[in-house]
Order: structure tokens, then sequence, then C-alpha cells
């Protein structure tokens, strides 16, 4: 269990997401903060999907559930190959989902139009 405050841990995330003026020593590979960072998201998605109307409410609502399977997919600072090939397989149109890619310091966005037409290859 992370022993910060909630000041402390504000301001990690905080440094984690911009430059601030001042870097902190040395490399935050800490996945509390990503964590923390993924449940803020969620909610603050969540907050404005509730005061949404319309098409709106679904774009919200899309937004929070793939955040939420990209909190999952990359809970354990890794990515699981066959939880993402499963989530791969899942995803449905309309749907996305955002990996970490943590070596490259870089995110993707993996992304299902709603008019993506799937064909088997036999």
């Amino acid at each position: 269990m992370d022993q910060r405050s909630p000041n402390d841990l504000l301001r990690s995330i905080f440094n984690h997401v911009v430059l601030p003026h001042r870097i902190p020593n040395g490399e935050d590979d800490d996945s509390v903060i990503s964590q923390e960072l993924a449940r803020r998201s969620i909610q603050a998605a969540q907050s404005i999907r509730d005061y949404a109307d319309g098409q709106d409410f679904f774009e919200w609502e899309r937004l929070s559930l793939g955040l939420k399977t990209s909190q999952v997919l990359n809970a354990e600072g890794y990515l699981n190959k066959a939880r993402l090939l499963n989530e791969l397989r899942e995803l449905q149109s309309g749907r996305a989902v955002i990996l970490h890619v943590s070596n490259q310091n870089a995110g993707i966005l993996v992304y299902r139009p709603a008019w993506f037409v799937t064909a088997k290859l036999t």
C-alpha cells in the first residue's frame, strides 16, 4: 500500500503527466501513480457522462469503458499478451483500447470504427 499523502500523490500524478518547472529526480516507475491517474480519468469521464445527454452520453460512456479496459490491461506495468489478444478479439465497433508501452514511453490507441466490417478468411 502506498504511504503518500493525498497531496503528495496528486503532485506525483501531476509530475507524471506534465513537465513541471523543476523536473523531479529519476524516473517515476510507479504503478500506484499510473493506477491513480487511470482511476481519476475514469471518474472524470463518468462525471461528465452523468451531465451529458443524447449522443454525448454514449460517447462519454464509451470513453469510460475504454479507460476501464485500458486500466486492466496496463495494471501490472506491462501488457499481458493473452489478455491483450483476448481484448482485441472482443473489441466492439465504436470502442477503443489505450495501451501504454513503457519502454518507448508511448501510448497506442486502438479504435474499431462503427462501420468496420469483418470477414473470416478460409
